[in-house]
């Protein structure tokens, strides 16, 4: 018993008789023999109401898992009591043993987490979109009845329209998100000229940003650059990360500026902007699935706060990683990192193609909530 990782307690008469070597590596003190129970294991329950003390009878089975602070911190425990009786069917002792169940526990307790905010998310972001989407709908039924001009029955549609592409960006990014969380590598690298790829995407964009009071510039340090890269995966990282900029820029001179540079191991894909920054104690959020930073300064106060998750995931398929620089006031910087190794050609399965239309709708799509 000595070896186990297991606290193997035994317990008679409230008195602690016998503690093996895990005790003292679960909670940071040698248990002293004999010692009352309250001394020498409650002390160290941690309750959510300090007025309730934790009491259960060892003299029966018991199966529960306890809160415990210790001097390396809070544990999660499992507690399993069971007691010794002797011929006569009289209490005697009861030994009980205690796991380390910390891990497991915080790693069910984030997933539900998760869930409570996917839920929430659910019910606010669709929701939206579709009330607006009906609402409108009912406004051109009453405008068609009284005869009102085209004109203003386009101005509806052009709603409805944004707003269905507000949905279908969201379904997007959840198929996406559940495709990842599955397990499913749907990864497609191709041999491209990703600088040639890039371009085209800022000058697709580029209508998009002006109509927000934007420029966008593009730069390189190389005119060609041959690396196998997933096409759709890299277009909805370039996309999402402009239209995050435009999300947080300035109300007047707002620039964005995308470059690409290399070397050996890596390319770099930055999107710089000049806007109002984010603060220290939102960096650490903007990566986590469902958090939406929206900071009162800024612009647009939408977002599914699932972009930058899938940036993250997506950088990571490419073997690569992303990073981001930021000043309140002065603005932010982040950087994808893929690695800079040619594909396999024959393991290629399809060749990315897309029309200049489709390429427009998914920016339209992307860009909806702005």
């Amino acid at each position: 018993m000595g070896q186990f990782d297991d606290v193997i307690l035994l317990v008679s008469h409230d008195q602690i008789i016998f503690a093996n070597n895990a005790y003292e590596n679960l909670f940071g003190e040698c248990c002293k023999i004999p010692c009352n129970i309250e001394d020498g294991f409650y002390k160290f329950i941690e309750l959510e109401d300090e007025n309730e003390s934790f009491n259960y009878d060892f003299h029966e089975i018991v199966d529960i898992r306890v809160k415990i602070k210790t001097k390396d911190g809070c544990k999660w425990v499992w507690l399993r009591s069971n007691p010794m009786k002797n011929e006569k069917d009289e209490f005697v002792s009861s030994y009980i043993i205690l796991t380390d169940i910390t891990n497991r526990t915080i790693d069910v307790i984030n997933k539900k987490a998760t869930r409570e905010k996917f839920f929430s998310f659910i019910s606010h972001e669709i929701k939206n979109p579709l009330n607006m989407i009906l609402a409108t709908m009912q406004l051109i039924e009453r405008k068609v009845d009284q005869n009102i001009y085209p004109e203003d029955i386009l101005k509806h549609l052009d709603l409805i329209k944004r707003n269905s592409f507000r949905i279908m960006k969201i379904v997007n990014d959840l198929s996406s998100q559940t495709k990842i969380e599955l397990g499913y590598r749907d990864f497609n690298p191709t041999n491209q000229d990703i600088v040639c790829f890039i371009e085209d995407i800022c000058e697709s964009v580029r209508d998009f940003v002006d109509i927000n009071d934007t420029s966008i510039v593009f730069d390189t340090d190389a005119e060609e650059i041959i690396v196998g890269f997933d096409c759709e995966k890299i277009e909805k990282v370039v996309i999402n990360l402009i239209s995050n900029s435009l999300k947080f820029r300035k109300k007047e001179g707002a620039v964005v500026l995308v470059s690409l540079t290399h070397d050996d191991k890596f390319i770099y894909i930055k999107v710089k902007d000049n806007g109002i920054g984010i603060s220290k104690e939102n960096m650490d959020r903007i990566f986590k699935i469902y958090e939406r930073v929206n900071d009162d300064r800024s612009i647009i106060k939408e977002g599914t706060g699932i972009g930058l998750s899938l940036v993250r995931d997506f950088a990571k398929l490419h073997h690569g990683s992303i990073s981001v620089k930021s000043e309140v006031g002065v603005g932010s910087e982040f950087v994808v990192k893929i690695a800079n190794t040619l594909a396999d050609e024959n393991k290629i399965k399809i060749h990315y193609k897309i029309t200049k239309e489709e390429r427009l709708q998914n920016i339209a799509v992307a860009f909806s909530d702005l």
